[in-house]
């Protein structure tokens, strides 16, 4: 856990000079340095984000093993209002990346309840019979495919009938 930030009037005055209130949302726009959309400041020498300098200030020292969640998904606001502690696990589910997508699907593209977990991966249990019915049915009716299955059971045959002992 990382030492709460005293909040001195130096310390204010600079972080209140960069921030700028957005009178719809409730935001509280950090206008300063940012990386990546989220805000920094130098605090006691060292790269601070400014959100976590706000929210420290307010509440105390975040938790160790959490981090805060923007509710209002904007990284330069600097509102503990509009901040949560979550697990980084909440935190990624809560957003808008490929993996809180796809989290949030409940059923697959057909429509159908994802009812079965394989290997960590979810799937419909109708889709996935009915494309291996596609699959054997495809492999029971191509001429070619037929064709390569004898040709591999004759190979294998001539191998074993060559390894046989002599009688």
């Amino acid at each position: 856990m990382i030492d709460a930030i005293a909040l001195t009037p130096g310390l204010a005055a600079r972080f209140w000079a960069k921030v700028e209130p957005e009178s719809n949302s409730g935001c509280w726009i950090w206008v300063g340095a940012r990386s990546r959309g989220y805000g920094y400041m130098k605090v006691l020498g060292k790269d601070r984000q400014a959100h976590r300098v706000a929210w420290e200030a307010q509440h105390g020292p975040i938790p160790t093993g959490c981090e805060l969640d923007h509710r209002c998904r904007m990284p330069s606001c600097v509102n503990p209002g509009h901040l949560e502690v979550v697990t980084h696990r909440e935190n990624c589910l809560r957003g808008l990346g490929v993996g809180a997508i796809n989290a949030r699907r409940v059923a697959c593209p057909q429509g159908h309840p994802y009812d079965r977990v394989y290997a960590r991966r979810r799937y419909c249990s109708r889709c996935k019979q009915a494309a291996w019915s596609r699959r054997k049915t495809r492999l029971n009716t191509d001429p070619a495919v037929r064709q390569m299955r004898n040709d591999t059971r004759r190979a294998w045959r001539a191998r074993r009938a060559a390894q046989a002992p002599c009688g």
